[in-house]
């Protein structure tokens, strides 16, 4: 009989510790009765590069990356996906052709995926506020565009760095840096692409941003209801979510990509309390 070919994946980032990556693959790779061995790499700024180098040159197949070295990634990659070259960001890395390493981002697409199949939001000509500037926002604004959002507004505790992404990705399609104070009007969907709900804390957010009509998503997620979804559900947003979704999505989309062939995801969003006992933060 023949042996079973065994593969390897991981996650790089800082920290991971509580990633709930591990489950999220072995659970997708049971489902093509494969042998997955996935690995967790807590890594500083300066040894990212040779972490990456090093697995490939030891036979791993894919690398997922996480906060805070998306961007840095993209550096280290030859090839890229159309939506990387955009958003100068990757969450996904394989060795490509000519054995040079390749890189995508599915953080767009797990987040649309869960946006549009599993929240059935539409954001066609729906006023838009995405909370943060970091590589997930940098990810999912350019998507959103494609969606054919009506207003996009941009909210970062820098408003320099707001002031970036409207620039890179949205001036000419009339995306705009968000004063807080200023806003009068109520949002269709709120995003937020922070990590505050990590830390326990808010953004700079208040009461006048959320309608009855409104959608909250906060791109975290916590054991219990983050802080973000907490504040949204009583400010009487009409539905409230968070990242565990596009967790999921993104993942998915990534294996399909290592492997070509795309996982199911539905039991894990009926193993959402399962899941996250294993895990206390968002990477």
């Amino acid at each position: 009989m023949e042996e079973k070919k065994s593969y390897h994946c991981g996650l790089i980032g800082s920290p991971v510790k509580h990633s709930l990556s591990p489950i999220i693959h072995g659970h997708f790779a049971a489902q093509f009765d494969m042998d997955l061995e996935y690995s967790l790499f807590d890594t500083s700024e300066e040894d990212v590069e040779e972490t990456i180098l090093s697995f490939f040159a030891g036979g791993g197949t894919g690398l997922n990356i996480t906060m805070p070295y998306k961007n840095l990634a993209y550096r280290f990659c030859k090839q890229h996906s159309v939506i990387s070259k955009t958003t100068r960001t990757v969450n996904t890395v394989w060795m490509g052709k000519n054995h040079e390493l390749s890189g995508d981002n599915t953080d767009a697409t797990g987040f649309i995926r869960d946006l549009r199949h599993n929240q059935k939001f539409d954001a066609k000509n729906k006023r838009v506020l995405v909370i943060g500037a970091g590589g997930v926002a940098q990810a999912i604004i350019p998507t959103l565009f494609v969606q054919k959002v009506g207003e996009l507004y941009i909210l970062n505790r820098t408003m320099s760095r707001a002031e970036e992404l409207v620039k890179h990705y949205g001036e000419k399609r009339g995306a705009k840096v968000l004063d807080p104070d200023k806003n009068k009007q109520a949002f269709d969907l709120i995003i937020n692409a922070t990590s505050a709900s990590i830390y326990g804390t808010l953004p700079n957010v208040n009461s006048r941003m959320i309608g009855e009509h409104t959608y909250c998503v906060d791109l975290a997620y916590t054991k219990t209801s983050t802080i973000f979804c907490d504040w949204a559900q009583e400010n009487g947003a009409e539905r409230v979510w968070d990242g565990l979704g596009m967790l999921i999505e993104q993942a998915a989309d990534a294996f399909g990509i290592w492997f070509k062939q795309r996982p199911d995801t539905l039991e894990l969003y009926k193993q959402r309390y399962k899941l996250l006992a294993g895990s206390n933060s968002s990477k």
